[in-house]
């Protein structure tokens, strides 16, 4: 089931809760009911050790979660903000951002840095909407896609787990094939990827991590009506949403809250992605006092992440 300290499903609200107003959520939520035994695990693997250091920070993220964090954390966050960690040591460190916005924009931004030619993919659709679907409503793919030779990406569903090819993969384009006279916007035959994890038969014989990643369909039902989408299952890897990011172990990342916690989790999430406190960097931190007068303490201190445009 996860972490219910985690961030709520995108544009839903948790299991545990009943009457979520669509017929999905509700099987889902009577589902949750007919658990009759739960068994619960205490121990953190991802942030692992016993050093002073992974104990203090695994308390930090307890307390992230259980919205218990104190001055003293806040200090801590300090430590590893803009103005205390050298940024020339993130620069290959993937980006978490809030919105979906920020991700854009940050991931164009580094395409364009390659200095390759950049295809732009439309996905195929049948099905009157199925256009105007999300990337969370169509299986992970997005409508639009911008690719490149050299560019990093992630692969978002499993094609091959068994050797390493699951959704969250990372690799980097080697070359995108397309059919004979066709080219962008079109989809391609496949986009050849090399995936680092990857640990199959080899495909070709220069590059025995290389793996072709064929265009994928996913197919919902919206409205009554039966809708599909067909693209390449991958997204750049410079940046993502901390929703997308849930599941993932990085080493390094830079974290973006944006100008609050806009959602129960999300500070937590974003910075338990690492495996340790020495590979996190965040914008500057605000402590804010809140006054909470129901509370035996009213003061309680809010951390949040400023984008610097206050």
């Amino acid at each position: 089931m996860g972490d219910f300290g985690q961030l709520p499903p995108v544009g839903d609200k948790p299991m545990y809760v009943s009457g979520n107003g669509t017929i999905v959520s509700d099987h889902g939520h009577s589902l949750y009911l007919m658990f009759e035994s739960v068994i619960i695990l205490y121990q953190v693997m991802r942030q692992a050790g016993e050093d002073a250091e992974a104990v203090a920070f695994r308390a930090l993220l307890m307390r992230m979660r259980n919205g218990e964090v104190t001055q003293e954390d806040w200090k801590l966050m300090l430590e590893h903000s803009t103005t205390s960690v050298p940024m020339d040591q993130f620069t290959d460190a993937i980006r978490l951002y809030f919105d979906k916005k920020s991700v854009a924009e940050y991931n164009y931004g580094k395409l364009l840095q390659l200095g390759q030619p950049v295809a732009k993919i439309q996905a195929k659709h049948s099905g009157h909407g199925a256009c105007a679907a999300t990337s969370d409503e169509a299986g992970g793919l997005d409508a639009v896609l911008f690719l490149s030779t050299k560019a990093e990406v992630m692969l978002t569903c499993n094609l091959w787990a068994e050797v390493g090819l699951c959704n969250g993969s990372f690799g980097t384009i080697e070359q995108i094939w397309f059919a004979e006279n066709m080219g962008p916007p079109n989809l391609p035959i496949a986009v050849l990827v090399h995936f680092h994890s990857y640990s199959g038969p080899a495909f070709l014989d220069a590059c025995s991590k290389c793996v072709p990643v064929p265009p994928k369909v996913f197919e919902w039902v919206a409205d009554g009506k039966y809708l599909s989408r067909q693209q390449v299952p991958l997204w750049l890897r410079y940046a993502m949403t901390i929703h997308k990011s849930q599941g993932q172990t990085l080493t390094k990342a830079v974290v973006d809250l944006g100008k609050g916690e806009k959602v129960a989790g999300c500070t937590f999430v974003a910075t338990s992605r690492k495996l340790n406190q020495i590979h996190i960097k965040v914008f500057q931190i605000i402590w804010r006092k809140v006054e909470l007068p129901e509370l035996d303490d009213p003061a309680i201190l809010d951390v949040h992440v400023d984008d610097g445009k206050n």
